[in-house]
Parts: structure tokens; sequence; C-alpha cells
């Protein structure tokens, strides 16, 4: 696979993500007042900082001025000289090209570092307010589960009572009904963990944030926008860049020489030589033993993150084919929620017929209304599990 159709534009892939982030949410929920203000400040420090390590790297090339306050004593003569040294290249045989390539490289990586960074937090506080939402549903759930137990308690009291079962099943009924409460509690209290995890992330309340539905991307398009993929195409680019530097280093370089001088005080001697200027250039070439083993260890590192690339495509491509997996098997558990909800609808519908007969009682209509509201919260619980598993694929673009 070309690795240029994984060469995007730093810029592209900011807007890109900004515009899956307003997708999360509807218009009265940002992400500036979702996420924890501070949580918010230390994104942008972060950003700021990736620009001044970038403006630092792009000027690296570029030498210091060296100014230097010297004190001689000679011959009883003291003298106190200031002494300003410019020694700038001006041709490293590609080397000064290469080092601002490499700078923009490592900054596009390090702004893609940042997104995913970020991205994952963002995703984070997301994903617990779905699992609160699925949470509550569950809750609803399991007292109707309740309910059933409660009743079905009933009606064994009665039977037992008219010696029509033994205590037994009683036992039994009474456990299962225990059973269910107990997992109601523990319930609740993931509830709570949930919400306390959020409180973390946000200062907002979570009741008062509403997702909008998360929409399954295609496959072309998650490789294409992969953050990992163009995380791994801007590391190339700088181990490329990285590896011209360290090669130019090894070739001629020409550098512009500057000396200024100027005499403060010769012990009350005066010279025509007070303050001197000196200008020149000079010819440099490095011969060094470990040359060639250098400039060949940064090439394995180059050929490296080339390889690695590769494994990461391959990764995020089998990465997508298991979430489609899972959210396929999602929408089968939902269509045969959908199926059981249709049948409890058509009994109740028949049992409500036969209530007013006189052939049911109100425990069966209330046993079959609730398994029938029991399968509507199922398929909320299953949609919510699938907006899960597409948050995860969001999380990478």
């Amino acid at each position: 696979m070309q690795l240029r159709k994984y060469n995007y534009n730093i810029v592209t892939t900011y807007i890109i993500c900004l515009i899956l982030n307003i997708t999360y949410l509807n218009s009265n929920n940002t992400l500036e007042n979702i996420l924890s203000k501070n949580i918010r400040e230390e994104f942008d420090l972060n950003r700021q900082k990736n620009e001044q390590e970038y403006k630092i790297l792009k000027k690296d090339w570029i030498n210091p001025i060296r100014y230097n306050l010297k004190k001689e004593y000679k011959d009883n003569i003291n003298t106190l000289r200031s002494i300003i040294n410019i020694s700038q290249p001006i041709f490293k045989s590609g080397g000064i090209y290469k080092s601002i390539k490499y700078a923009n490289s490592i900054n596009k990586y390090s702004n893609i570092v940042s997104v995913i960074n970020e991205k994952f937090i963002i995703n984070k506080a997301f994903n617990i307010l779905l699992n609160i939402n699925r949470q509550e549903l569950i809750i609803k759930k399991q007292k109707l589960l309740i309910k059933n137990s409660e009743i079905d308690v009933n009606r064994k009291q009665e039977e037992v009572i008219n010696g029509i079962l033994n205590t037994s099943y009683l036992d039994n009924a009474l456990l299962d009904k225990n059973n269910k409460k107990n997992t109601l509690l523990n319930i609740l209290f993931e509830k709570k963990r949930l919400i306390n995890e959020f409180t973390k992330l946000s200062n907002k309340e979570y009741k008062t944030i509403k997702l909008k539905k998360f929409k399954i991307v295609d496959k072309n398009y998650f490789i294409k926008n992969n953050l990992n993929i163009l995380k791994q195409t801007h590391n190339i680019k700088s181990k490329y860049n990285l590896k011209g530097m360290i090669t130019s280093n090894y070739l001629p370089s020409i550098n512009l020489e500057y000396t200024y001088t100027k005499t403060h005080d010769n012990g009350g001697l005066l010279t025509n030589d007070i303050n001197s200027n000196k200008y020149g250039i000079n010819f440099n070439i490095e011969l060094d033993t470990k040359m060639l083993n250098n400039i060949e260890s940064y090439q394995i590192d180059y050929l490296k993150a080339k390889l690695n690339i590769q494994d990461t495509i391959k990764n995020e491509k089998n990465f997508f084919k298991l979430i489609s997996s899972k959210i396929d098997s999602i929408n089968q558990k939902i269509v045969l929620a959908k199926n059981d909800f249709q049948l409890y609808k058509s009994l109740l519908s028949n049992m409500l017929i036969s209530f007013k007969a006189g052939l049911n009682s109100q425990a069966d209509v209330n046993i079959i209304k609730n398994s029938k509201n029991i399968k509507s919260l199922d398929i909320k619980i299953f949609d919510i599990d699938k907006q899960i598993e597409i948050l995860k694929l969001y999380e990478r673009i």
C-alpha cells in the first residue's frame, strides 16, 4: 500500500476530528460544556507546548550568537574585552532543508498524538454516559423481573396453602426473588460508580446531556482517516528526515564566521586595535570512523517505521472487522428481541380479552405485560450496546 495515500495535512486531520466531535452531541451540548475546565485547559496547554517545541526544533539549525566578556592579565597590564562571535552554517549538503522538514513532520506527529489523547478522554466521557443510560434501563428491567417474581411467589404461596404444591417450590421462588433484588442493588451501585467516574471528567449534570446516535462509518473511510495510521505516516516522515539530517553531518558544510572585539580597558595604553571586526568563511567536512554505522542505524529506524505502518494498517482493519462482527451480533439480538416483543404484545392483547371474559387473572395479565415491557427495554439496551461499539471506531478517526 502506498504511503502517500495517508499523507494528509494536519489541518485536514483537525477538521475531520472537529466534525466528528461535533456530531457526538446535539446543538445544546458541545465539547466545551461537557469536559471540565481543567481538562480543557490541559488540552490547550498541551497544544501550546507542541507549538513551542515545533518552533524550537524549526530553528535548531540556527546557531546562537555568543557573547564573551574577557579579563586578561599580561605583563602587569589588565585588559578587558567584549567579544561577539557568530558561526552560522549557510550550506550543509541538504541538512538545513532536512532539519526544517524534520521539524514539520515532528510537529504533525505531535499534533496527531495530542488529538488521539484528547479523543480518548472525550470518548471515555461519552462511553460513561452511554453506560449510565444503559444501567438506568437495566434497573427498570430488573424491577419488572422482581415484580414477576413477586407474582410468582404469591401464586406459589396460595398453592402451598391449598396443598397443591410442597414448600420447596415456594422456597425456590423466594430465593429467585431475593437473588433478583440483590442483583438490583449491584446494578444501582454500578450506576453510582459510573456517575462518580463521570464527575471526574465533567462538571455538568449527566441528566442534562442528550447524545445523538452514532452512525457506523464505512471501512474505507475508517482506514483513510485513521489516527493511528496517520500517526505512523508522520513517524515515517520524521525518521526519513532525521536520517537525512544525520547524513548531512558527514557531508561538506560551509559556515559564515564573524567576530567583533571591543577593548574596554587596556591598562591605560592606547592602541589602534581597540575595536576589531573579522569576517570569514570556512569549509568543513567531518571524517568519523562511526559515520557509516551511525547512518545505517538511523536507516534501520526508518525501515522499521515503514514496517510498523503495515502492521498498524493490518491491525486497524482487523479491529474494524471485529467491531463490525460485534455490531452484527447485536443487530441479530435486536431482531430476536423485537420478535419476542411482538409475541408478548399479541399475547397481552389476547390475555386482556380472556381476562374480561373471566378466564384469566389480573396476575396473568401483569406477568405478560411486564414481560412485554422487559423485551422493549432489551431492545433499547442492545441499541446502546451497539452505540458503545460504534464509539470505539470514532475514537480512532
